[in-house]
């Protein structure tokens, strides 16, 4: 319980800041008027509004890499989470590279790929929070679609479909966050 207000006091406080500087973070933009609120319907393919706002559904393929990463206590974290991430060798839209570009730094987000979530090997899974103008998303992704995932590598790719919604301005992000929700492996 001590450890659940630690972290709630944290992101309060960190979204006063980044609203008090109207910071930049996550790959969105904290903006003085509030961004239309997309419905499902609108975001079927993956695109760009705005400077900083991508929303949509598009496919990639690639491969599996998982890495530590570790908190340290300056870190806006809570705990060290082994964190798999998406590579892109190919995409049906390349606007996601722009996506990219502009989030670098961002934890949830790897060189030339996309984060998926935290592996959790004792619960056989990847498990990610994404936040979107419809609510809360709790993304797993386990059995045959995990399988396929882990046995990817850059001579044994995989497909995925992936939708980034438009996130409410100054949210903040638990360890296990993805951009994106409703991830199918095919």
């Amino acid at each position: 319980m001590k450890n659940l207000i630690i972290i709630l006091i944290i992101l309060i406080g960190f979204s006063i800041v980044a609203d008090t500087f109207n910071w930049i973070d996550m790959g969105f933009k904290k903006t003085e008027e509030p961004i239309d609120k997309i419905d499902n319907e609108d975001i079927s393919t993956f695109q760009k509004s705005g400077e900083y706002e991508f929303f949509g559904t598009l496919t990639i393929t690639g491969y599996l890499d998982i890495k530590t990463k570790v908190c340290d206590s300056g870190n806006m974290c809570s705990e060290t989470v082994e964190y798999a991430s998406l590579i892109i060798t190919e995409t049906n839209n390349d606007l996601i590279y722009d996506f990219i570009e502009l989030s670098k730094g961002n934890s949830f987000i790897a060189p030339n790929g996309v984060g998926l979530g935290c592996y959790q090997e004792d619960q056989s899974r990847i498990y990610s929070t994404n936040f979107g103008y419809n609510g809360s998303v709790d993304n797993i992704i386990s059995g045959n679609d995990l399988e396929k995932l882990l046995s990817s590598a850059e001579n044994n790719l995989v497909k995925i479909q992936i939708t980034k919604p438009t996130p409410p301005p100054g949210s903040g992000a638990p360890d296990c966050y993805s951009h994106f929700r409703d991830i199918k492996v095919f």
